[in-house]
This record gives C-alpha cells, structure tokens and sequence, in this order.
C-alpha cells in the first residue's frame, strides 16, 4: 500500500512539473479562467478616480473603495482571496493597467514550479538492500487483558447515549382488575385481584388450588379467600359454593 501510493505522488510530481513548464503565461490557467469571468462581470461597475492609487468604485446602488496600492476592496473579496474582484477590474482598467499584474503571487507559474521542484527518489528492491547485522525488529508483546473482551464501540463525549425502551415495574405485584404476568386468561390473575380468578392460571373463576366458581388458593375478594376471604369465606377452606379441601356448600374445614 504504502509503496503503491510512493510511485503514485512520484508520478504526479512529474506530470505536473512538465505540464507547466508548457505553459506560456505568467498567471496559473485555473487563475486566469476566474479572472475572465471577473473581467466580464465588471462591465456594471463604474470607476471614479480619487487621488494616486485610490478609486471608487459605483456598483448598482452601493459604492466601493479600491486602493490599487494595498490591493484591498470594500467588498473585501479581493482582500482573502489575492484575485482582484470585479470592482478592482473596473479600477485596474480605468487606470490602464493589466489585471494580471495585480494577482497575489502564490498563483504565478514560477510559484507553481518551485513547488513541485522536488523529485521523489527512486528505491531498488529487497535484493540490492544491505543487510544489518543489528537484531531484527519485531512488533511490541501483545498481553491479552484480563476480563471479558468488550464488543461495544466506545462513544465519544458528543455522542448521546441511547435510552432503552422498557417497561414500568410498577404494578406488577398486584393488580385491581383484568389479568396480570401469571399468564391468566379472561379475568385470571396470578397476583392479586378484587372479584373474578386468582393467583394461579384459572380461567373464569376457575382457580389453581383447584376450587370452582369463586373459591380461591390466593388472596381473592368477593367470593372465597384464603387468608381473610370476604362475604361468607374462611380461612379454612369453608366458602360459599366451594372449599380447598373437602369441605361442602357452607361447610367450613376450620372456624368459620
């Protein structure tokens, strides 16, 4: 790769020395394609001589002041780009003068030789390189890092870290109504509910203890409970319809 990209930069220096070395004119062609289209468009400006190197310059309903002597415009285009604009051409011409004269130097073809003056040398192959008798150089020690490798890429300070979307905990004890994360359906929970299926998976009023039509294992209201149950139930396993255990219609299986 690097040796790809050697012949590549030494090549390029020397098509570019010669392709300039053709060229007649004092200013770079790129450069002296601007300064045509400059040119044209500074048939709208009007110069007026002020004094010495001084002008104004009109340009629609704005005026402009051009020092042919510190080469600076008030549109100051002329100023960071060292190409006169089309003001300083209204100028340049008025003072019958070559705009060319008036381009920063950097954009001369002497400029552009000297810089690629320099020629890149050229390498023989690894059968005429000398051989040393110093040690061999080879790549630093790679010690493996202890813990696990991490795969993530590391964000930058201005990256903003990305918030995952889950869900609230909240609620997932207990509910008051539907179904909840026991897996129920219809109105079975396997948490806590006021009035239909309890704790476990039942299906309508069906429950996990093995009660039928409103009894329960958990801690369900309005028909049977385990632990405090409400309108006829027990502790024990006396309800209103069904029990737990064997007890019947009414029939506790401790104190009622």
């Amino acid at each position: 790769m690097l040796e790809w990209i050697r012949r590549k930069v030494m090549n390029m220096f020397q098509i570019k020395r010669m392709g300039m070395e053709k060229y007649n004119q004092a200013i770079c062609p790129r450069i002296m394609a601007k300064l045509d289209v400059i040119k044209k468009d500074s048939k709208d400006s009007f110069a007026h001589f002020c004094g010495e190197y001084k002008f104004e310059v009109d340009y629609h309903d704005t005026t402009y002041t051009v020092d042919l002597k510190e080469k600076t415009c008030g549109c100051r285009q002329w100023n960071l780009t060292g190409i006169p604009c089309k003001h300083a051409c209204a100028a340049i011409g008025l003072n019958k003068n070559k705009v060319e004269e008036y381009v920063h130097p950097c954009y001369s073809r002497d400029t552009y030789l000297g810089v690629y003056q320099h020629m890149i040398q050229s390498i023989p192959g690894k059968h005429d390189w000398v051989k040393s008798n110093n040690e061999e150089v080879l790549p630093p020690f790679m010690r493996r890092p202890s813990g696990r490798p991490k795969k993530a890429r590391r964000k930058a300070a201005e990256e903003a870290e990305d918030v995952g979307v889950g869900l609230s905990r909240v609620g997932r004890g207990g509910q008051t109504g539907g179904a909840q994360r026991g897996g129920g359906r219809a109105s079975a929970l396997r948490g806590r509910q006021v009035g239909g299926a309890q704790r476990g998976g039942g299906r309508g009023g069906a429950l996990r203890g093995g009660g039928r039509t409103g009894a329960s294992r958990g801690g369900g209201r309005a028909g049977a409970a385990r632990g405090g149950g409400r309108v006829g139930a027990t502790r024990g396993g006396g309800r209103a319809s069904a029990t737990r255990g064997d007890g019947r219609a009414s029939a506790p299986r401790g104190d009622t």
